[in-house]
């Protein structure tokens, strides 16, 4: 689950909720985060 926020500095934000069997760093290195 993807929940996107508009900051008032004009940035954009994501909330991504993963499911138990997934790492939350293989994921973020996936898509470019780390």
């Amino acid at each position: 689950k993807v929940n996107t926020l508009n900051r008032p500095d004009g940035k954009k934000k994501a909330y991504v909720r993963l499911a138990p069997d997934y790492d939350a760093l293989d994921v973020a290195n996936k898509i470019g985060i780390i």
